[in-house]
């Protein structure tokens, strides 16, 4: 199944539940690794007939997949993803030396420099969280999508 086929299917046509099998065809994956990849999240064991949530294995495929593979797959029908989920451009003045650098390393791995940025971007964000969460309506829902809402006193914790 190419990329943008299966992006379109898991966000617009998504059931509550997926086998192994259904879920590793989605993201590319055999279904020996995605069975070993949610039972390590969820400290179980799990055979290949299990079945798994579809924010489960939206949440895996949101590693696979980048914001900007999958707004791009998604196009229009982009607005399934919460308002602050969405990509926007922002023009930024840096010196060239890293910019080059930015660009040297994501040719390395192999992603693009948006993909790349957004990466090294993550650590900052998961800081910058907990304050803006309070103060920024969509931000949280924005910073935990795909996955399942706490409850307020769960946050206090």
């Amino acid at each position: 199944m190419k990329r943008a086929e299966a992006i379109r299917k898991l966000f617009l046509q998504h059931r509550e539940q997926y086998s192994i099998r259904e879920a590793a065809a989605l993201v590319g994956w055999s279904s020996r690794e995605m069975a070993d990849e949610i039972a390590s999240s969820e400290l179980r064991r799990l055979d290949l007939d299990a079945n798994v949530s579809w924010r489960a294995v939206a949440m895996i495929a949101m590693t696979v997949w980048s914001y900007e593979a999958i707004e791009q797959a998604l196009g229009e029908d982009a607005a399934v993803l919460p308002p602050l989920a969405r990509l926007t451009d922002r023009t930024v003045r840096l010196p060239q030396f890293q910019l080059v650098a930015i660009e040297a390393a994501a040719r390395r791995q192999g992603v693009t420099f948006n993909e790349f940025l957004a990466g090294h971007l993550t650590d900052l964000v998961c800081i910058e969280a907990p304050e803006l969460a309070k103060r920024v309506p969509g931000f949280r829902e924005a910073f935990l999508w795909p996955q399942p809402q706490q409850r307020q006193s769960e946050d206090a914790a």
